[in-house]
């Protein structure tokens, strides 16, 4: 485990950029917000919140590089957008506006100063400024030509085949999808551009930019185009997280149902603000743009990470695309778990730092504190990987992950009524903690093989990088930092051991195992030739983006959410008001996941499962009479609506529970049912409302 020596001085240009982008945006966000201009406001505020407020505090330390500078700013943005939205909530006021025109009105002057500071000084240079000796990029024309000609061998090929992608994904939008999602109708061009972003991936040169640049174009290939060719997030779970901010949007405050919600709302506060000085007034569309908006931050974190580990750029590289294409897992959608992940990158890398102008201390303090309010599980991974570096004294001073657990354990203790239940003493040490979730087939209903090919290709993914570490630690297996990093690897898996986390904790211990798999295999591409380590590069970096287009997008039909589904279950929602006068009851006729959310409190809406709650019946007058003794109403007042999903009846398919056929022929009852009629169709999804009168007309 090689220790990095100390960081050089920032170039400027990253400094330049960061306080012009701020300073842009700022004002082009107030010129939105008089015009009206309601796009132009949202993009300048999404850019100034991200990056203006993170990276205000540091414009005036030269001494930081620009991934250890762009790492403490996201750590920064992150901390101010949930503690300042979590503190207005705390005091019962809700001032999104004001809170931020603050905040603003501290990070302004910091980027004035740096820019009037780059200017002097590049006046004072005897190089001209480029492109402008007012916004001095870089010190020379000259050094601006080489950085943009020596990269073209990647970068060229990498930038053509993400314009193709991009471009191919904006002509194939609105798809409904089925198995594999986008795959089979996107197009040639499509993969001809994957192919080509290949090749920039095993091209690159020695220079961080022909190295950097077709990674982030990957990344943001992968994660954009399901984006546009869809009509929602990639997660039934997003629209739960959606009605979360909603609810403090209006509410000024978080009242689930659910207490855990309540108790780590750091994410769903943060969102809240952000929407609301944004202009966002649905934040479904972040929610579906929000895996592309947080992987460029990821690749950040794990670029600064890797920096502080590995001795050379083109490992460093190599390790960056190593984890980002073995992680199909899928916790990058919009909810509280992806943030915990990159910030809990983000805070490992600081925490590593050996540039003595890196804060270390306080920032790892900060994204401690920002860590316990939003995810449960995610800070106590991150402290056990800390824990695993001291160790192996790879990590001083001892008391360094204190800075993380501590935060976590008393914000913990404070609710401990609410968590208290899903611990289990008795789960220690089960094997059965290590299972993912699971679902029981239907008599003489099978699998569909899509499920097993996509649990495959994440296994072979993961397997291929952890097989290529294996052969790094077998090589290295008396040098103490491979072992710290092996264990590191595995620190997440002592806490599932713990305790399973809702079986899904298996999937957490992967996510943060990976970077570190990937850290030990990036060395066995620089051990021979050239040539055979770029063609050995190539087909590993092919087989691992197979798998993850089949892993991630194989079960797009069960995991997207439809604009039917998510309309129907709105216009439950409205019906009533947020607290209708007597309950309101939904009876999901498929199963698996749909946008479905909690209640808030006092409210009275309640969701049944035909599968779960409900004994299931393909028979509709069984299944009123049991929806009705379930909800113990008299029937002459009782608020009853159905919901059939076309996902949810793929998920059924799927997973052997029901097949499509049944579903239809459920879906077909109600509709000739003369006591249910269709509050709402579209695309294939139905709202069924109970017509009370007409069944006791009918002697029911």
């Amino acid at each position: 485990m090689p220790v990095r020596p100390s960081a050089p001085a920032d170039n400027s240009a990253c400094r330049t950029v960061l306080a012009a982008l701020s300073v842009i945006s700022l004002e082009t966000g107030y010129v939105g917000f008089a015009l009206g201009a309601d796009w132009l406001r949202l993009v300048s505020v999404l850019v100034f919140c991200l990056l203006g407020i993170g990276s205000a505090p540091w414009q005036l330390n030269a001494k930081l590089d620009a991934y250890e500078r762009l790492t403490l700013t996201f750590v920064t943005s992150v901390a101010v957008l949930t503690l300042v939205p979590l503190g207005m909530i705390g005091l019962h006021i809700w001032y999104p506006t004001a809170a931020f025109l603050l905040v603003a009105g501290g990070c302004l002057p910091l980027h004035l100063l740096c820019l009037v500071r780059q200017i002097q000084e590049a006046r004072a240079s005897d190089a001209t400024g480029w492109p402008t000796r007012y916004l001095p990029i870089a010190q020379s024309r000259a050094l601006a030509q080489r950085v943009l000609v020596d990269g073209l061998p990647a970068t060229a090929p990498a930038s053509v085949g993400a314009a193709m992608c991009l471009i191919s994904a904006m002509f194939h939008r609105h798809i409904t999808p089925d198995f594999f999602g986008f795959l089979p109708h996107i197009g040639v061009t499509w993969y001809v551009g994957l192919v080509l972003l290949l090749f920039g991936l095993t091209l690159g040169g020695r220079r961080e930019h022909s190295l950097s640049v077709p990674v982030f174009l990957t990344v943001l290939v992968l994660t954009l185009t399901p984006a546009l060719t869809y009509d929602g997030p990639r997660s039934q779970s997003a629209a739960k997280h959606v009605d979360f901010v909603l609810q403090i949007q209006s509410l000024h405050d978080l009242g689930s149902t659910l207490p855990v919600y309540s108790a780590w709302a750091g994410f769903f506060a943060a969102t809240a603000w952000l929407c609301s000085i944004s202009g966002i007034t649905d934040p479904m569309s972040l929610a579906t743009a929000w895996p592309a908006l947080l992987a460029l931050f990821r690749v950040v974190a794990l670029r600064n990470l890797f920096g502080q580990i590995l001795p050379r750029t083109e490992q460093c590289w190599v390790a960056v695309t190593l984890a980002v294409l073995a992680d199909s897992i899928g916790a990058d959608y919009f909810s509280p778990q992806s943030v915990g992940f990159v910030l809990g990158v983000a805070a490992v890398s600081v925490a590593l730092a050996r540039n003595k102008n890196v804060p270390r201390v306080s920032m790892l303090l900060v994204a401690g504190v920002t860590l316990a309010v939003t995810h449960q599980l995610s800070p106590y991974i991150v402290g056990g990987v800390l824990a695993v570096l001291v160790v192996f004294r790879r990590l001083r001073p001892w008391w360094l992950p204190a800075l993380v657990l501590g935060p976590a354990v008393v914000w913990a203790a404070l609710h401990w009524t609410v968590v208290k239940g899903f611990v289990s003493f008795g789960a220690f040490g089960q094997v059965g903690n290590f299972r993912p979730p699971q679902t029981v087939a239907v008599g003489g209903l099978q699998r569909l093989p899509v499920v097993d090919q996509t649990i495959l290709a994440l296994v072979i993914a993961i397997l291929v990088v952890g097989s290529l570490a294996l052969v790094t630690f077998i090589r290295s297996r008396r040098d103490v930092g491979a072992w710290a990093l092996a264990c590191c690897s595995g620190a997440g898996v002592l806490l599932v051991a713990l305790n399973p986390y809702g079986q899904e904790g298996i999937f957490r211990a992967a996510l943060f195992g990976l970077p570190w798999l990937a850290v030990l295999a990036s060395p066995v591409f620089f051990a021979g030739r050239e040539l055979r380590s770029r063609l050995g590069l190539f087909l590993t970096a092919g087989v691992l983006l197979a798998a993850f287009l089949v892993s991630s997008f194989g079960l797009d039909a069960v995991n997207v959410i439809r604009p039917g589904d998510l309309a129907a279950v709105r216009l439950f929602q409205q019906l009533g008001g947020p607290r209708p006068p007597q309950p309101y009851y939904l009876l999901l006729l498929t199963p698996g996941d749909q946008p479905t959310t909690p209640t808030t409190q006092g409210g009275t809406f309640t969701m049944f499962g035909s599968g779960r709650d409900l004994a299931p019946s393909p028979d509709v007058q069984v299944l009123t009479r049991r929806l009705l003794r379930h909800a113990g109403e008299p029937t002459s007042q009782a608020e009853l609506f159905a919901l059939y999903s076309p996902a949810g009846a793929n998920y059924g398919q799927a997973y052997a529970l029901q097949s499509r056929a049944q579903s239809a022929e459920l879906r077909d009852s109600f509709l000739a049912s003369p006591f249910w009629s269709v509050k709402y169709e579209a695309d294939g999804s139905y709202l069924f409302k109970f017509q009370a009168g007409r069944y006791l007309r009918l002697g029911q």
